[in-house]
């Protein structure tokens, strides 16, 4: 495990954790140094996330920042024993787990950005992308709501120019409309001989802006916004502005322009006007509804005409039946023709039965056949979608393949510079001789127990052929000889007294075995210190109950 620790205890330096040179291994690791190091690597994976570099004096603490990072440990995916008792009572195999699985999700490169920048440029940049990004959050708000060319973003105020030039200020000015049809001879006059020039109803510097935005005009609101009684509202008025119809701007255009003695007559000729549109629209509407009535008329007499012509139809054709019954040789011909026409149809259902027979039991077996073949198409489908199944399903895992070899890529590009690659390689390296080594040890050992086993084998085998033949010749003289009796008894003796030897034997070797168990078991448990930790928690429990002790004096 030496060269595990040794990948660890580096990987921990490149976070800048507080190791000293002279550790070597996991097992010289203390407990503040195992809490440095998991927090360490928590922050390195979980950016979101802040820890404490060290364990604090007060043990409540302690059991909190532990319990926090155990936490956040098994939040990654750690499904082994994790507590706080993992931190604060360690021991080296479960602080190699832990480190070992934080390390191998330790991010391969750390990307940094820089967020100060210097210089004018930049600075300008960023001022040219506020101010848009102002512009852009506010909806278009036409000139005339604006106050100065000033308009209120928030915490700053956005004028309207061009660097040093005046503001964007509009005028009201007036543009003749010759294509409007309601314009009159008067107001063409007026147009012609006393409106002044578009450049001489607003200022030099206004013209422009004023020629830009004079189709978004709202009458009755210049005056309020430009007042000083508003001042304090101006730049925010937006919300319950109403745009004013042309129908009601053309007659305050037309007050401006003509006397007040025509003004009346401009009314009346207003009033009379909407008197005609109104009459027009009754109209309209009378004449639609007996269009209406008109259509609904005609379909009526559509319907009685033709259901007119079908009852003629009926009375021509019972006309003409009764005229043919009321003759005796007509009835005769009838009754005659009815006859050979039911011998007809009998001739005609016997001769289709005779043809029916053969063309029904083709029909069964074409059914038959058609049944089989569906059948055998229904396999093959069945096997062409298990076909297509398994083919979503490679490709699926190919894909995952091709996702993992990408990721492969970028980790195997993305390797920190600095890493000592040919140095893993040779611990690398010599785990695996190790590991090889071992392995023939191993497979050395299980030869010659095998071995050893064979032998036991045929030496057993051997003594049971030779007890049973010496059994044999003994028990053949005892019949006749006393010495012989003598003999096999103490063969019989002497092959029990063996057996239970034997018995011994193995007894003896499955208590070495159970010994060399429970001797590991044993190193395992101090291995992990529990003696130690005890001692350790013992002493933690006083200092939580002295520290309790203290907080219940301090309240009283």
């Amino acid at each position: 495990m030496e060269e595990v620790d040794n990948i660890i205890i580096d990987a921990l330096r490149n976070l800048s954790c507080n190791i000293d040179e002279n550790v070597k291994s996991l097992k010289e690791f203390t407990t503040e140094m195992v809490f440095s190091s998991m927090s360490h690597c928590l922050e390195t994976i979980l950016p979101d996330i802040s820890l404490p570099g060290s364990l604090p004096q007060s043990m409540s603490l302690r059991l909190k920042h532990a319990t926090a990072i155990a936490e956040h440990i098994k939040g990654l995916g750690y499904r082994g024993d994790m507590g706080y008792q993992t931190i604060l009572y360690c021991n080296e195999i479960e602080v190699r787990r832990v480190l070992m699985f934080l390390v191998e999700r330790l991010p391969r490169e750390t990307h940094k950005t820089v967020t100060d920048e210097l210089g004018y440029v930049p600075r300008l940049v960023k001022k040219i992308e506020e101010t848009i990004r102002l512009n852009l959050e506010k909806p278009w708000v036409p000139c005339d709501l604006l106050r100065q060319g000033v308009r209120d973003c928030g915490s700053v105020d956005l004028k309207l120019d061009f660097g040093h030039s005046p503001r964007l200020l509009s005028e009201r000015i007036q543009v003749p409309n010759l294509q409007d049809e309601a314009v009159t001879e008067a107001l063409k006059h007026y147009w012609i001989h006393h409106l002044p020039d578009v450049s001489r109803q607003c200022a030099p510097h206004n013209l422009i802006p004023s020629l830009l935005y004079n189709d978004s005009k709202f009458v009755g609101t210049v005056d309020f916004i430009k007042s000083p009684e508003n001042k304090e509202t101006s730049l925010n008025v937006v919300d319950g502005v109403e745009e004013v119809p042309n129908a009601i701007v053309a007659p305050l255009v037309v007050n401006e322009v003509v006397g007040h003695g025509e003004e009346d007559h401009f009314r009346d000729l207003h009033n009379e006007l909407e008197d005609y549109k109104r009459k027009h629209e009754g109209l309209v509407k009378v004449y639609n509804d007996l269009e209406q009535e008109s259509n609904k008329t005609k379909e009526m007499r559509n319907k009685k005409e033709q259901v007119l012509k079908e009852s003629v139809a009926k009375i021509k054709t019972r006309s003409k039946t009764m005229a043919v019954l009321k003759n005796d040789d007509n009835l005769i011909k009838l009754k005659s023709l009815v006859e050979n026409g039911n011998k007809r149809l009998v001739e005609l259902a016997n001769h289709w039965n005779d043809i029916q027979t053969p063309l029904l039991k083709e029909y069964e077996q074409l059914q038959q056949q058609m049944n089989t073949q569906k059948a055998k198409l229904l396999g093959e489908e069945q096997k062409l979608q298990n076909v297509k199944t398994k083919k979503a399903e490679l490709l699926k895992e190919l894909a995952d393949k091709e996702k993992l070899e990408r990721q492969l890529l970028q980790e195997c590009e993305t390797l920190h510079k600095n890493t000592n690659r040919s140095a893993y390689t040779r611990r690398i390296l010599e785990i695996i001789g190790n590991i090889k080594k071992q392995n023939d040890d191993i497979d050395k050992i299980l030869y010659d127990t095998k071995i050893v086993q064979k032998d036991i084998n045929n030496l057993n085998g051997q003594l049971d052929r030779s007890f049973t033949l010496s059994d044999e010749l003994i028990f053949r003289d005892a019949k006749r000889d006393e010495m012989s009796r003598k003999a096999y008894k103490l063969l019989a003796t002497l092959h029990g007294d063996c057996g239970e030897v034997v018995q011994a034997v193995t007894n003896l070797g499955l208590v070495e075995r159970e010994c060399r168990n429970l001797q590991e078991q044993i190193d395992a448990e101090l291995l992990r210190e529990t003696g130690s930790k005890l001692e350790r928690l013992n002493a933690d429990i006083a200092a939580i109950k002295k520290e309790n002790a203290e907080l219940e004096n301090k309240e009283h």
